[in-house]
């Protein structure tokens, strides 16, 4: 079964981007994702650190990758975060020493 047809993700229509993000010189992804969160009231996933401001300053609740390991653990769905960090930096995803300490400290796995 896949995450959409169990319901935990939907595909939704592209969002309107309001003009004041497309000046701020975040990629169309960083946009649409603001922009949805914007409309819905709901919480952005995003890991770029501009497009965390951005979202910050229009008062979204922000989290990224590394959040969202954290609350997939706390939910049972993910066993160990350690090993997918190790996984991600391995494939050349970009995660701070802090932000991996952080991170394993927030899973108990410090």
């Amino acid at each position: 079964m896949t995450a959409v047809a169990a319901g935990d993700f939907e595909i939704c229509p592209d969002p309107a981007i309001p003009e004041h993000l497309w000046q701020s010189l975040l990629d169309g992804g960083e946009c649409a994702a603001i922009a949805l969160a914007l409309e819905r009231g709901a919480m952005v996933l995003v890991d770029d650190l501009m497009a965390r401001r951005v979202a910050r300053r229009l008062g979204l609740r922000v989290t990224g990758t590394c959040g969202m390991l954290v609350v997939g653990k706390k939910h049972g769905l993910v066993s160990r975060v350690g090993p997918l960090l190790e996984q991600l930096i391995l494939r050349g995803y970009f995660i701070s020493d802090s932000l991996r300490k952080h991170t394993l400290h927030l899973a108990g796995e410090a």
